[in-house]
Parts: structure tokens; C-alpha cells; sequence
């Protein structure tokens, strides 16, 4: 008896020691791991979600985080929705990607972006393996995940993933640290982003074409495993593929997924065939031929938001404490995307959408010009009167809310306190102060220079 209960004690030490070094290697993996945000963060950030609380999935290609906004989805309905993708991700890895996903959440609908049809391949290129597995937590699900998609010599490495980046220790940096299932607020992370900016000029004609370019047998295959589990879980599932600049080449495999839609009784916006529609435009294309900028990704969210809103259950989660979230997620992607303009017209623009009070802060003397008239026009847009400035010979003023017309003069301690380091610039124009009326926090400060015409110039 006393040999049995030794045994015992030796066996349950032995689980203990390996569950204490599993869990440190869990720890040291999770640090080390690149904190790659086409598809490795994505998938850390979703497995923080709350349970339960995703309404609407969208999975796929980088298409699916890029060019869909969770933001709108968010500001304009309360939808509840996160953007599960990958770098150039093919459609085994988005069929893993939906079985990970399903193991904590059950929307109520899935958005599947279709660029993955357009490719040929019978394996992503070795940086594309990497950002389509590493972010995956140890299962069988990852494991069946790695032999679709790499070679049999790489699965050891993707399997484990500590021999690709067991070097990185000295390229570390503060990023690396705040990924851990505990840190605070990455659930606030949905898997969309902002851009802002442009390409100079982009074609966007499409031929009409009635040519049909099937899909590889891989990602046909993949692609109806992906229909077929949301067919048995129940989960409408919505075919999406959204602008590209360069649209001939890629037609005829999207008339074989309008062809493959109608098999399956699914529907499918192909956007290259709705720039009317939704009133896009080339300069809503962002620095490629694939990806658009915040402005463009708002102009297709709109539309699959309205479109969702109309024909799914979906429920307005504003105001539920256990979304709060989603409502951070949407005021750090609208106050970071406004932090990113460069353009006068269109940061004052930016002024339409959400809750944002303004500093107007005069500096010297106004020589008045027709770039000063332009000036005057846009803070008339937004509600400022700008005749504000004209009110004294030169000195600061400022107002303490857009569309308040009372003004005093300012201290520059005063700004100091508003402003973290805040040093006022040696010239002449104005300075406009940006918060959060809300929260009452410090969102952006810009200045419009009269010796520049008024153009926008950032303030650190």
C-alpha cells in the first residue's frame, strides 16, 4: 500500500512538473511568437473575444480585415463583428480558421471574402504558411491545419513554431509583451484597421466577359468544406469580393463563384461590378491595386452593413456593458484614422462623423487671402463662426466647443494642461486642438500656417 501511494505521489509530481513547463513554454512561445498582424495577432485577438458575443464573422484573405470596416459595422448598427484573416490566405487555411473560430463563438452569419479564388497554388509562399498557423493555439484542428498547408518537411516547424523564431530574443520589443490572454484591452482589437491616403491612379474598368476560370481542386475543395460546415452549424454564409483596381484578369473567376453562388444557393457581391452602387471611386483605393484606404472601406461597409441589417437577426449591442469592447475598438480606430490625415479638405470632413469638441487657437497676425477664405469656409462646415479670429489685432483665443462662439483669451499654462508636452509653434496661423467630448481626451493637434497657405501641418 505504502509502494502504491508512492507511485502515486511520484506520477502526480511528474503531471505537475509537466503541466509547470508546458505552461512556461506556452509563456516563452507566446513572447517570442512574431506579432504579425495579417493573420497571427488576429487570431491572439480573437481567442480574448468574450464568448458568445460575435453576431458576424468575416473570414479570408487580407481583403477581410483591409477592406472591411468592424468600425461601421459597429457606429452604424451595433453589430458585433471581427475580421479572422490572413495574409494571402488560401481556402484551407480559412476553412481551419472557421473550425478554431467556432470553438468559442457562434455568429450568426459569416462573411467570406473570395480572393482566394483568383489564386494558384499548391502552397503559400513559406512568410504566408507562417501568418496563416503560428497565431493558432496547440489542437488537432492546428495540426490537421499544418498538413494542408506546407510540405512534410516544413510540419515539424509549423507544428511548433519555436523553431522558426527561437532566435528572435534580441530583435524583441514592447509589442512582444502586450499579447498575453490577460493584457488589457486586447479584446478592443477586431481585426480591421484605417488607413489614409491614396494612389495616384488606378484603371478600374472591367471588360464584360462571359468567360468562367474554374478555381484550383485544392481551393475548390476547401471552399465547399468551408459551405458545407456552415450549412451544418446552421450559419447563413454571405460570398464577398471587394474592390480591386486591376479587375480583367480576375473576372472569369469570379463568374465561376457567381456560378458556384447559384449551385449553392448563396449570394454574392462582386464589387468590382458595383462602383456605381456604392459611389466608389479610384481615390478610395489605398497604396496597391488590392487594398482600399478607410474612406473606400467605409463605402463597401455601408453597403454589406445595410444589407446585413435588412435581411439577419442581428441585434443592436450599443449600451450592453458586456459590448463595451466593440464601442472601444470604434473610438480608437475613428480617433487613430483621424491622427493619420494629411489633407486640409479632408480632415476638416473628418469632423462630420462622431463626438469631437476643438481648441481654436489664433496665432499672430491673419494676412487674409483666397487660401484664407478656403480656411474660413471649412470652419464655417463644421459649425465655427471664423469671424472669431478677426475679433482682436493679434493674441491667443480660443473656444472651448465647436459651434460656441464665446472666446477669452488663454493662458499658456492652461494648454499645458490639456496637451501632454505641449510647446507652442513660432508661427503665425492656427492652431486647432482636437478631444474626445465624451471622454475628454486629448485626440490630435494640427496647424494651419498662414506662410504654408493654410495647410495642414501635424504637431507632435
Amino acid at each position: 500500500m505504502k509502494k502504491i501511494y508512492i507511485y502515486i505521489k511520484r506520477f502526480l509530481s511528474a503531471v505537475v512538473l509537466l503541466c509547470m513547463i508546458w505552461q512556461l513554454y506556452t509563456l516563452v512561445n507566446m513572447t517570442l511568437v512574431m506579432k504579425r498582424t495579417d493573420g497571427i495577432t488576429t487570431m491572439q485577438d480573437y481567442y480574448v473575444q468574450p464568448k458568445g458575443t460575435i453576431d458576424v464573422l468575416v473570414l479570408g484573405s487580407s481583403h477581410a480585415g483591409m477592406n472591411i470596416d468592424q468600425e461601421v459595422f459597429w457606429t452604424n448598427y451595433g453589430m458585433s463583428g471581427y475580421s479572422l484573416w490572413g495574409s494571402i490566405q488560401p481556402f484551407w487555411n480559412t476553412y481551419y480558421f472557421l473550425k478554431e473560430a467556432l470553438k468559442s463563438q457562434r455568429p450568426k452569419v459569416i462573411i467570406l471574402d473570395m480572393y482566394a479564388a483568383t489564386r494558384d497554388f499548391e502552397y503559400s509562399d513559406d512568410a504566408r504558411q507562417v501568418t496563416n498557423i503560428l497565431g493558432m493555439k496547440t489542437s488537432l484542428n492546428k495540426l490537421e491545419a499544418v498538413m494542408s498547408t506546407a510540405p512534410r518537411a516544413r510540419w515539424k516547424d509549423l507544428w511548433m513554431g519555436m523553431p522558426i523564431y527561437h532566435s528572435r530574443y534580441s530583435e524583441l520589443t514592447k509589442d512582444d509583451f502586450m499579447h498575453y490572454p490577460w493584457t488589457k484591452h486586447l479584446d478592443s482589437n477586431k481585426g480591421s484597421g484605417y488607413r489614409y491616403g491614396t494612389t495616384a491612379d488606378m484603371p478600374m474598368t472591367v471588360e464584360k466577359t462571359d468567360e468562367r476560370q474554374p478555381m484550383t481542386a485544392k481551393e475548390e475543395k476547401y471552399f465547399r468544406k468551408i459551405v458545407e460546415t456552415c450549412k451544418t452549424e446552421k450559419i447563413p454564409l454571405l460570398l464577398v469580393t471587394t474592390p480591386t483596381a486591376v479587375r480583367n484578369d480576375s473576372q472569369p473567376y469570379y463568374n465561376y463563384v457567381d456560378d458556384l453562388a447559384k449551385e449553392l444557393g448563396l449570394t454574392f457581391f462582386n464589387f468590382n461590378l458595383m462602383d456605381e452602387v456604392i459611389d466608389f471611386k479610384k481615390e478610395d483605393f489605398y497604396s496597391d491595386n488590392l487594398h482600399v484606404n478607410t474612406n473606400g472601406g467605409r463605402k463597401v461597409s455601408r453597403y454589406i452593413a445595410d444589407y446585413l441589417k435588412k435581411n439577419y437577426d442581428l441585434p443592436d449591442h450599443r449600451g450592453d456593458a458586456r459590448y463595451n469592447s466593440w464601442g472601444e475598438y470604434a473610438v480608437a480606430a475613428q480617433n487613430g484614422y483621424f491622427s493619420q490625415i494629411t489633407g486640409t479638405d479632408d480632415y476638416f470632413k473628418e469632423f462630420e462623423r462622431n463626438h469631437r469638441g476643438i481648441y481654436v487657437v489664433r496665432r499672430g497676425n491673419l494676412h487674409k487671402s483666397s487660401s484664407y477664405d478656403h480656411f474660413a469656409q471649412l470652419l464655417s462646415s463644421i459649425g465655427i463662426d471664423p469671424t472669431i479670429l478677426d475679433r482682436s489685432n493679434e493674441g491667443q483665443w480660443y473656444m472651448p466647443e465647436t459651434g460656441v462662439n464665446k472666446i477669452r483669451a488663454v493662458e499658456e499654462k492652461e494648454l499645458e494642461r490639456e496637451v501632454p508636452n505641449y510647446t507652442s509653434p513660432n508661427e503665425e496661423g492656427v492652431e486647432i486642438i482636437v478631444y474626445d467630448k465624451n471622454t475628454g481626451s486629448y485626440i490630435d493637434r494640427v496647424f494651419f500656417s498662414v506662410q504654408s497657405d493654410f495647410s495642414l501641418k501635424r504637431l507632435s
